[in-house]
């Protein structure tokens, strides 16, 4: 849901255009997008980093989240999921990363970093 998120700016004290905006808003896509990017940023994630994170709403307003590292060739991965509610969306995205890092995924993102270290 991240990549085909919008944001929408609007001026302050602007009323109507708070009410259209509000309007437009979806709290699934919302949650979902919160998600990956507590995902992603934890991991420090950038266009350099090989890093996914993808979350889906399901029913009674729970998220799906999962999140992977890999080193550039792909011949290592780590993987890992987690579910919750949508309201503690930026916490199950922070949560996944640390699971990932306790495994070893900071070994692999300082490779990443530093190849030739």
């Amino acid at each position: 849901p991240g990549q085909g998120a919008l944001g929408i700016e609007i001026c302050d004290g602007q009323p109507e255009n708070q009410r259209i905006a509000e309007g437009l808003a979806d709290d699934e896509t919302s949650a979902c997008v919160r998600a990956e990017r507590a995902f992603s940023r934890r991991l420090g994630g950038s266009c350099h980093l090989p890093i996914a994170g993808f979350a889906v709403g399901e029913a009674n307003r729970q998220l799906w989240l999962r999140g992977l590292v890999a080193s550039v060739d792909g011949t290592q991965v780590m993987a890992g999921e987690c579910r919750g509610a949508w309201a503690n969306a930026e916490v199950l995205g922070r949560a996944l990363a640390e699971r990932l890092l306790a495994e070893g995924a900071d070994v692999l993102i300082t490779q990443l970093n530093h190849p030739l270290a």
